[in-house]
């Protein structure tokens, strides 16, 4: 064979290494990917399971914060709480939407994927549902305006259909 013939079968053999790596690098970015919205989710969970810890851990927070869900439960929403036990509950919730609050911007950049969201938004909507009206007074004002919207359009109107 003459020079010629092996360096166009070099060429060939060349361009073929390179889509071979190219797929290669697609590949390992499509699981780099997966294993940050993995991860990203992962943080969330465990900064919600934190934030529970914490209101569990102070005696006070938590009877403030299971008075507030027994007399939502039982649809006794006019009850009577001290300043004391507004405060502990509105840090309580307030704690928890700002997680929810960043995971909504995880999702808005693709670090959380669609199922993980999926969960994440039945919490967020469940739990706005769940708290009515204070939502708008309590929690609302601390939050971004984005994220405030999305419970204002998706989670209440859900929560009254």
């Amino acid at each position: 064979m003459k020079l010629e013939k092996w360096a166009l079968i070099a060429e060939i053999i060349g361009g073929f290494a390179i889509v071979v790596s190219l797929l290669f690098v697609g590949f390992q970015l499509q699981q780099t990917n997966q294993l940050n919205r993995a991860n990203t989710y992962l943080e969330i969970m465990a900064s919600l399971n934190q934030a529970d810890a914490e209101t569990h851990a102070i005696e006070s927070t938590f009877e403030a914060w299971t008075d507030f869900r027994e007399n939502f439960r039982a649809g006794n929403i006019d009850a009577e709480y001290s300043s004391e036990q507004v405060r502990r509950i509105q840090f309580a919730l307030g704690q928890r939407f700002r997680i929810y609050d960043a995971a909504f911007y995880a999702r808005e950049y693709s670090m959380i994927g669609d199922v993980e969201w999926s969960r994440m938004e039945r919490q967020i909507c469940g739990l706005a549902g769940s708290i009515g009206a204070f939502w708008e007074s309590w929690v609302r004002r601390g939050m971004s305006e984005g994220f405030a919207n999305f419970v204002d359009n998706e989670c209440v109107r859900a929560n009254s259909e």
